[in-house]
C-alpha cells in the first residue's frame, strides 16, 4: 500500500496501525509497508507519552494533532515569486511546460559529472543553452 501522504509526513490514518502492531507486541519490521522502520521506529520514539506507573504508550491521536501544530513546510521562492520564475524560464530558454524537464536534465547532468561522467563544462554548455 503506497503511502497516504507526503514521504516526510504520516497521517493518521499511517499512525494507527503502527499503534496497534505496538499492541501486538510485533517488532516494527513488521508495521505497515508504507513507511519504512527507521521512519516508523522515529514516530515511535519521537511521539510516545508516560503512562501509568511509569509505561509509555504510543498514541496515535495526540502524535497527529502534535503533528497538526507543527510548523508547515517554508514555501519556495519560486513558488511566490511570479516574476523569479519567468526569468529563470526565460533564461532557459522554454517555455512553463518544459522546465520542469529541463531544471530535471541539468541536475542529471550535474549528479553525472560529479560522477566524473561527463564534462562538467561541457555539459552545463549543453544543458542550459550555453550559459
Amino acid at each position: 500500500m503506497p503511502p497516504s501522504g507526503p514521504s516526510w509526513c504520516l497521517s493518521e490514518a499511517d499512525r494507527i496501525p503502527i499503534a496497534d502492531r505496538l499492541r501486538e507486541k510485533a517488532t516494527v519490521r513488521r508495521s505497515p509497508r508504507s513507511r519504512s522502520p527507521s521512519a516508523i521506529s522515529r514516530e515511535i520514539h519521537r511521539n510516545r507519552t508516560a503512562g501509568a506507573r511509569g509505561q509509555r504508550h504510543y498514541r496515535p491521536h495526540a502524535a497527529q494533532a502534535r503533528a497538526d501544530t507543527r510548523r508547515p513546510p517554508k514555501p519556495r521562492k519560486i513558488g511566490q515569486a511570479a516574476e523569479l520564475r519567468e526569468v529563470i524560464q526565460e533564461r532557459l530558454g522554454i517555455g512553463e511546460a518544459g522546465a520542469a524537464q529541463e531544471l530535471h536534465d541539468v541536475h542529471v547532468t550535474a549528479r553525472a559529472a560529479r560522477e566524473g561522467a561527463v564534462d562538467v563544462d561541457a555539459a552545463a554548455a549543453g544543458a542550459v543553452g550555453g550559459w
